[in-house]
């Protein structure tokens, strides 16, 4: 049993946090494929993973991160893994009031937790 998988779904980050314990920023490269990450995914079962924590650079930059929350959670009806799905994520979308389909994933399915440098 593993207590927790952290998918690093991208090194791209639209910020250069100096907290930031990865070299991530704008000009950052690397990325998982959406095959990759669906591979990963299909692992959480087999090792009875309780959380999965989609991370990065900045995950909601990954271009497939909606697809992967969903066959995440498609996973996770058909085998009960992992238990939760989790985000770290530094809210440049929640300040800048981004509204898309990942707003009602993130209300619906997943935890997020929230770190950055702005200070308010």
């Amino acid at each position: 049993m593993l207590n927790l998988v952290n998918l690093l779904l991208t090194r791209k980050c639209n910020y250069e946090c100096s907290h930031c314990i990865g070299t991530y920023g704008p000009d950052s490269e690397g990325k998982l494929t959406l095959e990759q990450a669906k591979y990963y995914i299909d692992q959480l079962p087999e090792q009875q993973t309780i959380d999965l924590n989609l991370t990065g650079g900045e995950p909601t930059l990954y271009n497939e991160l909606i697809d992967v929350i969903q066959y995440a959670d498609k996973v996770r009806e058909k085998t009960s893994y992992p238990k939760k799905i989790l985000m770290i994520t530094n809210s440049w979308w929640a300040e800048n009031k981004w509204k898309t389909d990942l707003e009602i994933l993130v209300r619906n399915l997943i935890l997020i937790r929230i770190y950055s440098q702005i200070q308010n």
